[in-house]
């Protein structure tokens, strides 16, 4: 199903109305603030062992910050951040 709107608004009820996410991939707004939004929103319905990832991790320190926050580890691939979820939703 398509969702357009602004993800501040629309994406706490799209992921609140899914049991879980296998796969949540950020690559909308890039700032520092939306990207932590979006990634802090995913992870308590990511699945674990789910997959985190994030476009455009080399702009600031969000990814490598949100990262440490949750003891993941911050990988990358070129400019893609990709973690696992080690904790269950």
């Amino acid at each position: 199903k398509l969702y357009l709107g602004d993800a501040r608004e629309l994406l706490p009820a799209v992921l609140g109305a899914l049991e879980q996410v296998d796969v949540f991939l950020h690559d909308s707004d890039h700032s520092y603030d939306h990207m932590t939004f979006e990634l802090e929103q995913a992870l308590p319905r990511l699945a674990h062992g789910g997959l985190l990832l994030s476009d455009d991790t080399h702009l600031h320190g969000a990814w490598d910050d949100f990262c440490a926050r949750h003891g993941l580890p911050p990988g990358r691939v070129g400019q893609l951040g990709l973690t696992r979820n080690r904790s269950s939703a």
